[in-house]
């Protein structure tokens, strides 16, 4: 008996060395966007919460939110509008030469399906905790760019019942660009 559950164990071991050997070597236009193993690995890290201690630049300029929240941003960030859906209590948007920043104070959740954020390509999807509060940020690359901005970011934090507070969404030329954007969304605070 001793044997055959040994066999068993092999055979299921080299089975699944085989699945993951052979999802490395399968070439880089048969793979599935959303889907290749470093971002499935990517995603699966993010489903355990970090907590997060904000950084932030001495140089960067406050933005309070009519008292609701605040946040930081770059000096080269202009307040470039203050569209607001009906739904939020206060929104702006910012942009500079690589980015377009949208942030609103609302508890209406708008977001994209998860089956469609699969096809989009570098999906990195992370939870955390900033400031004592969930906190959920999302970045990809666009299968087909609408525009020059071929990057989004996304994030929101929540209070303690689950109800969305801040969300802010960043439109970004490059790669550099969504660092940035992180950097900003890990600088929100609340009253």
């Amino acid at each position: 008996m001793k044997k055959f559950g040994f066999g068993v164990c092999v055979a299921v071991l080299t089975f699944a060395i085989g699945v993951g050997v052979a999802a490395l070597w399968r070439p880089k236009h048969e793979q599935t966007p959303g889907l290749i193993l470093t971002q499935v690995l990517s995603v699966r890290k993010a489903e355990v919460a970090r907590v997060v201690v904000p950084q932030i630049p001495a140089d960067w300029e406050k933005i309070t939110a009519d008292g609701l929240f605040s946040f930081y941003v770059p000096k080269s960030m202009n307040v470039s509008g203050n569209e607001v859906s009906i739904e939020a209590s206060w929104g702006r948007s910012f942009s500079n030469n690589g980015m377009r920043l949208y942030a609103e104070y609302s508890s209406w959740e708008e977001r994209y399906a998860a089956s469609y954020l699969a096809k989009q390509f570098e999906y990195e999807k992370e939870r955390m905790e900033l400031n004592g509060r969930k906190a959920v940020v999302q970045s990809w690359r666009w299968a087909e760019p609408a525009s020059v901005y071929k990057y989004e970011a996304e994030f929101r934090i929540y209070d303690a019942q689950g109800e969305m507070l801040v969300r802010m969404s960043a439109h970004c030329k490059e790669r550099a660009d969504v660092a940035l954007a992180k950097q900003i969304f890990m600088t929100v605070e609340f009253p």
